[in-house]
C-alpha cells in the first residue's frame, strides 16, 4: 500500500488562499463584482499578503473607492516596512 504523503500543517490552507485569490482574479478579469468586506477579512487574516492587497485595491477602486484602494496601499506599505522591513513589490499591488 503506498504511503500518504505529508504537508507541513500550513500547506493545506495556503493552497486553498491561491486558489482563492487566483477566483478573485478571474472575476476582477471579468468585470464580476468582488466583495470587498470579504477581501477586508482576509486581509486582517494575512497583513502581508501583497496579492491579496492589490486584489483589495482593484476592487476599491473600480467600486468608485479610490481613498480606500490608497488607504490599503498605505497599509501594507507600512507593515511590510515595519515588520520586515522591505517596500511592496510593484507587480503584487498594482492597480491596472
Amino acid at each position: 500500500m503506498p504511503r500518504r504523503m505529508r504537508f507541513p500543517a500550513g500547506a493545506r490552507s495556503e493552497d486553498r488562499l491561491c486558489a482563492r485569490e487566483e477566483c478573485v482574479d478571474l472575476e476582477l478579469d471579468h468585470g464580476s463584482p468582488v466583495l470587498t468586506a470579504e477581501l477586508y477579512e482576509w486581509m486582517s487574516s494575512h497583513p502581508f499578503r501583497e496579492r491579496l492587497a492589490g486584489q483589495l485595491m482593484i476592487a476599491l477602486y473600480r467600486a468608485g473607492r479610490q481613498a480606500g484602494a490608497l488607504m490599503v496601499y498605505e497599509g501594507i506599505r507600512s507593515d511590510l516596512a515595519e515588520a520586515l522591513g522591505i517596500d511592496p513589490n510593484p507587480k503584487s499591488v498594482r492597480t491596472s
